[in-house]
């Protein structure tokens, strides 16, 4: 097993504040270890694909999210396991129907809405979402 520490190969292991500054997160001084690696800006923070079709929905792949909630045709709630710092944060969804689009952003949750043509609401059997910003 390899320890980085700083200094290693003459480059410094980056800290969080490091990867959350929009300064020095670009910087190729840095190692980045993959406990720091989220905190940067462009990396996704929180997301999932799932059927939301399913009795009971869960995801089929996901980061950082701790359940999602079927709250009725087409609509689903996703909470997060660690929430952002603010309401300040970027996400988008897709589905396999005609609209996908997001009712509504908290820090803790983000609520995904289905929809067929003509705005109708309905299940989707295959959801996705990704959202960035900072935790």
């Amino acid at each position: 097993t390899l320890s980085i520490s700083a200094g290693v190969f003459g480059l410094a292991v980056a800290t969080q504040a490091n990867m959350e500054s929009s300064v020095s997160s670009g910087s190729t001084s840095l190692i980045v270890t993959p406990g720091r690696q989220h905190f940067h800006p462009g990396s996704g923070k929180a997301w999932a694909r799932f059927d939301g079709t399913a009795t009971s929905v869960t995801a089929a792949a996901g980061y950082n999210v701790t359940s999602i909630t079927d709250l009725g045709t087409g609509t689903y709630g996703v909470n997060y396991t660690t929430p952002f710092s603010g309401n300040s944060y970027a996400a988008v969804a897709t589905s396999n129907q005609s609209q996908t689009r997001l009712r509504s952003m908290s820090a803790a949750t983000i609520t995904i809405i289905c929809e067929a043509s003509l705005s109708t609401a309905v299940d989707a059997n295959e959801v996705s979402f990704i959202a960035l910003g900072d935790l």
